[in-house]
């Protein structure tokens, strides 16, 4: 148990921290699939 718990608090980002995401629909290269994706949902 204990080492679950220190696998978890080592994913948890700092307050000040921006975290990047470079896959999914919030991949820069896909922010046009994004945008769509958010017309269609409206």
């Amino acid at each position: 148990m204990g080492e679950f718990i220190r696998c978890f608090i080592s994913h948890i980002l700092d307050k000040n921290f921006i975290m990047i995401r470079y896959y999914g629909f919030f991949a820069p290269h896909r922010r046009t699939k994004l945008l769509m994706i958010y017309t269609l949902l409206k």
